[in-house]
């Protein structure tokens, strides 16, 4: 219904089979849908009807990509795991930047306001749009470890690695997976301190 909704204020609206098909393709992990739906309403501007060919176009087949195990998995410094999962991942490799960059955007405004004297349980109560309650353990474990200058720090990182994964075409892949490490490394030697 919220993706109805969205492609609604943009004037569009579902070709038969094409509902069926984006969310074949892209699962039903909010940030995932979110993500691709931006990505297709771009992509579609000036049509009426989104058709299936529009979304095998333009949206990854990204269901089951664990966006959220990758990223507590980096953010808890967890070597193992990160480069498990992210091996995992194969062609979607590229699909985790731009969430990751979502979600590092969404926790730096979070820790701005216990800079300003939130606590953390007033923050995740009060967070907009409101976080799913399996993720509020895990947000708040972030919370408490990164400082607002650790997270922009991985933020500025990870701008970086998508620089140079542009600019280097065919080593994207290995410029990501790098980058990825390095920044988990961080968050372990920051977590161990």
């Amino acid at each position: 219904e919220r993706v109805r909704k969205l492609l609604a204020a943009e004037g569009l609206s579902w070709a038969p089979s094409a509902e069926d098909l984006f969310f074949d393709s892209v699962g039903q992990q909010r940030t995932i849908v979110s993500s691709e739906i931006e990505k297709l309403v771009t992509y579609a501007q000036g049509q009426k009807l989104v058709q299936p060919e529009d979304v095998s176009a333009i949206c990854g087949d990204v269901d089951g990509f664990e966006i959220d195990e990758l990223v507590d998995a980096v953010l808890s410094g967890d070597l193992e795991t990160t480069d498990r999962i992210f091996q995992a991942l194969g062609s979607e490799q590229t699909k985790f930047f731009p969430l990751f960059a979502m979600h590092l955007t969404r926790l730096q405004q979070m820790r701005a306001e216990m800079d300003e004297g939130g606590t953390v349980d007033s923050v995740l109560r009060n967070a907009k749009p409101p976080i799913f309650f399996k993720r509020k353990n895990t947000f708040a474990a972030q919370l408490r470890a990164l400082t607002l200058e650790d997270v922009v720090a991985i933020q500025e990182a990870v701008q970086t690695a998508v620089l140079q994964s542009r600019k280097l075409g065919d080593l994207s892949s290995a410029v990501t997976s790098r980058a990825i490490l390095a920044i988990t490394r961080q968050c372990r030697t920051k977590l161990s301190a």
